[in-house]
């Protein structure tokens, strides 16, 4: 018998099914993504920051969001409230 294990192609793992959502779900999600990171990034610099100080600091914030979120769950939190997550096109995990 032959142990090893044989890869799967993309939604052909067993127990899941790939389906490609649109911008009508993705762009939604991505606005709350981007709002909640706004908001946080708001928070850290204040009222008093510059505007170059506002937009990077926005940008570093919203990367880290989505690079922890999608890295540590597979999904953020305006993808969850639209059942999406990130999962990998050679195995579907």
């Amino acid at each position: 018998m032959n142990d090893t294990v044989q890869p799967h192609l993309p939604g052909t793992r067993p127990g899941t099914v790939l389906v490609p959502q649109g911008a009508l779900v993705r762009g939604p999600a991505f606005f709350i993504d981007t709002f909640l990171s706004s908001l946080v990034a708001a928070m850290i610099l204040g009222g008093q920051a510059s505007l170059t100080t506002i937009v990077l600091g926005s940008l570093a914030v919203q990367f880290g969001y989505f690079a922890v979120f999608e890295g540590l769950l597979g999904t953020t939190l305006g993808k969850r409230l639209f059942g999406l997550r990130v999962v990998r096109a050679a195995d579907g995990r």
